[in-house]
């Protein structure tokens, strides 16, 4: 088995950081788009590159038809039980 990729340190993620907001700036501001818009996507490759963009957790399911139909039965059982507590 390899090794596991080892997380740069704070200081080398904000000068990654710093590269791409950088590179951004330059790209509004450039006479040459083209080349300004290489350094960005040069930026960001090495800021991705290195593992720091946390990976998004995947969205929950929707809940389905029985998924729905089971919590309003539910509901009514609580419900229907508390009634019946206080009566």
């Amino acid at each position: 088995m390899g090794e596991a990729p080892q997380m740069p340190s704070r200081a080398e993620r904000e000068a990654r950081r710093a590269l791409v907001v950088d590179a951004l700036t330059d790209l509004a501001t450039s006479d040459d788009p083209e080349r300004a818009a290489d350094e960005v996507l040069r930026a960001l490759d090495g800021y991705l590159a290195a593992g720091e963009a946390p990976a998004a957790p995947w969205p929950a399911a929707a809940p389905d038809a029985a998924d729905r139909r089971e919590a309003r039965s539910l509901t009514l059982v609580i419900v229907g039980a508390a009634a019946l507590a206080t009566a």
